[in-house]
């Protein structure tokens, strides 16, 4: 509800909460944990300008507080730019270089710019913290898609084929695999068993393809 939706009474207390609030964060405003306080609330408000300035305020008070240097670069990317992203989570990265949360936002982020060959070397430190991370490797199975080592895609492939058989993104990674391979008849029996699982899925048009021919 809107404060001047609110009756004069609640709205002169909940201003009057709000100045109290404010009041206590900027007297903490010397201290990370008040900058991370602070972005927080400018974000409750959506000043994302404020929210920024103290997220990046707090990092470079602290800078292994991951969480300033994350947070900054989702308000970044949120916002359309993807390259402040990329500078904030690179910096950050420099900071903490053996941070799997901070390699992990990374290498998404130089994913959605078509930057699989950066990515990958994230994604394998990632995996060599956290190995049982399927989420991971299924982004490095396709980031090596994405760069032609089709040797290296399928190792990760078959891995994942161990520990998740059916799911639906894996057999599509294992069908494309299987079409730059020139592999069509293992392609064919991959999207007969995409379509007998998954019948309302929308394939790639690689699989589509592959599909409809004879």
């Amino acid at each position: 509800v809107p404060s001047d939706a609110l009756p004069e009474d609640r709205r002169a207390s909940l201003q009057s909460a709000l100045a109290e609030l404010r009041a206590s964060m900027l007297a903490k405003a010397d201290f990370p944990e008040g900058q991370m306080a602070i972005g927080g609330l400018a974000m409750a408000i959506r000043n994302w300008d404020a929210a920024q300035a103290a997220f990046a305020e707090a990092s470079f008070m602290d800078p292994q507080l991951v969480e300033a240097w994350t947070t900054r670069a989702r308000i970044a990317a949120a916002l359309g730019d993807v390259g402040e992203a990329t500078a904030i989570l690179t910096a950050a990265r420099e900071k903490n270089p053996d941070n799997p949360e901070i390699a992990s936002q990374l290498s998404q982020t130089l994913l959605s710019q078509g930057r699989a060959r950066d990515a990958v070397p994230l994604l394998r430190a990632v995996l060599a913290t956290r190995p049982d991370d399927r989420e991971t490797r299924l982004m490095l199975a396709t980031a090596l898609l994405q760069t032609g080592d089709l040797m290296a895609a399928g190792v990760e492939i078959d891995r994942l084929r161990q520990v998740d058989p059916t799911r639906a993104e894996v057999l599509v990674l294992q069908g494309l695999r299987q079409v730059f391979a020139n592999d069509l008849a293992g392609a064919r029996e991959t999207v007969a068993e995409l379509r007998q699982r998954y019948p309302l899925l929308r394939l790639p048009p690689q699989l589509e393809a592959i599909s409809r021919s004879p």
